[in-house]
């Protein structure tokens, strides 16, 4: 399988100069916030969306595990495995206590 593109993930992903207006409503983070992304990796049209995706994680893992108060109803996990003289396997985990009906999702409110 070729690797997928940043709009096979995310479709209607966009790359946004400054300057740029977005073509719908849209979450914006900047490409600096995503440590090791590139401009290049992050192309709509030739980019790679792992690395969009290891980017978004990453950044997810470092600022949620520095929150002087994390979540009670949300975890953030990293772990890596070592594959090869060269190679590691890198594991998230993201769990959110959500109430029910399940079409209906919706994150639970924090203890008082």
């Amino acid at each position: 399988m070729a690797k997928p593109l940043p709009t096979d993930l995310f479709p209607g992903f966009e790359l946004l100069e400054t300057t740029d207006t977005p073509t719908a409503p849209s979450i914006a983070i900047p490409l600096s916030a995503l440590e090791g992304l590139t401009a290049m990796e992050a192309d709509p049209a030739t980019g790679d969306g792992r690395e969009v995706m290891l980017s978004l994680l990453s950044a997810l893992h470092v600022n949620y595990t520095t929150l002087p108060t994390p979540s009670a109803r949300m975890q953030v996990t990293r772990g890596e495995a070592i594959t090869g003289d060269t190679t590691r396997r890198v594991d998230f985990n993201v769990s959110i206590a959500v109430q029910i009906p399940t079409s209906t999702y919706q994150v639970l409110a924090e203890p008082a």
